[in-house]
Parts: C-alpha cells; sequence; structure tokens
C-alpha cells in the first residue's frame, strides 16, 4: 500500500508540474485492454502519454528495465485505444513521455520523447 500512496503522490507532483507547463489534463490513471497510462496530457496540437516513475535512487538501466520494451508496447497499445476513443483528438500528434521524481518527490526530470 506504501508504494501504492508513493506512485500517486509522484503522479499528482508530475500533473502538477505539466499544467505548469501549460498542458492540460485529460486523463490519469487511463485504463485499457493493454495496459495502463498514468497521465495522458494535451498542449496546443499534442497529446502527450506520459510514464510516471517516483524512486529514491535509480540509475539508467533501471530507468530501461522498469520502462522496457514490453512496458512501451503496452503504452503505445493503450495510447492507440485511448485515441480511437477520442475521436477529437483525431488530428493531434503523439508523444510519448517520461516523468521521474527522486529524492523523495523533490527532484522531478521531465524526458520528453522517451520512447
Amino acid at each position: 500500500m506504501l508504494h501504492y500512496l508513493k506512485g500517486q503522490k509522484g503522479e499528482e507532483k508530475a500533473a502538477e508540474y505539466l499544467r505548469e507547463q501549460g498542458y492540460t489534463v485529460l486523463d490519469r490513471n487511463f485504463i485499457s485492454p493493454g495496459g495502463e497510462i498514468d497521465i495522458i496530457a494535451k498542449r496546443d496540437d499534442l497529446v502527450v502519454f506520459v510514464e510516471v516513475k517516483s524512486w529514491e535512487v535509480f540509475t539508467a538501466e533501471d530507468l530501461q528495465y522498469a520502462v522496457n520494451g514490453k512496458k512501451r508496447s503496452r503504452i503505445r497499445k493503450s495510447a492507440e485505444y485511448y485515441l480511437l476513443q477520442h475521436k477529437e483528438l483525431g488530428s493531434c500528434r503523439a508523444r510519448f513521455d517520461l516523468i521521474y521524481l527522486s529524492r523523495r518527490m523533490g527532484e522531478l526530470e521531465h524526458w520528453e520523447n522517451a520512447f
């Protein structure tokens, strides 16, 4: 349960950050038959599907492991499912980002076009 709450806190901080950057958060914890997307946000004609990771300590290898090919594939399939359900976004470009929070949520890194 503690891990879940930490993840929720990280996702809330990530959503706040995106709003500060001019994004509108369209959805959080979107679940499709293929998987889950932590945050879906929009700015202008760009829809961003965001994976959020909240860890105390990490290395680049840890993130590669956590967001491996299987995870990226599930996120992409979920994004396709989301876009099929939201035809009004059909003319938008799509991007897949990673937001990483560390040091007890004090540091935030936003990696655009992460995969």
